[in-house]
């Protein structure tokens, strides 16, 4: 491979690496805020008592009012299919940059 072509290898490596780190970072935090809403409520569900359901049920519904969108389960099974593949990815580019003495 000629230098200026082995260059711009190491320069997408490079960058496809830091996007893949960027995108891992920023579905962790969605993921643990979708996580955050979640246990919330399932706290709140999980404290409602037969004896205390009327006041269960206005505790739990100021909590499912607010709940942001990410916390849709289907959009979390998504982001975590998502997350795998970046995790995968991510994992070949690292061998990639070993082998070719970067990291």
């Amino acid at each position: 491979m000629m230098i200026d072509e082995q260059d711009n290898a190491i320069l997408r490596l490079v960058k496809e690496r830091g996007e893949a780190k960027r995108r891992r970072a920023a579905l962790e935090r969605e993921l643990r805020a979708a996580g955050k809403s979640l246990c919330d409520i399932g706290g709140a569900l999980k404290n409602s008592s037969v004896v205390r359901f009327r006041n269960g049920i206005d505790n739990v519904l100021p909590k499912l009012q607010s709940v942001p969108a990410i916390c849709d389960l289907s959009r979390v099974t998504t982001m975590l299919e998502e997350l795998k593949e970046v995790e995968t990815r991510l994992a070949q580019l690292n061998r990639i940059a070993a082998e070719m003495g970067i990291d």
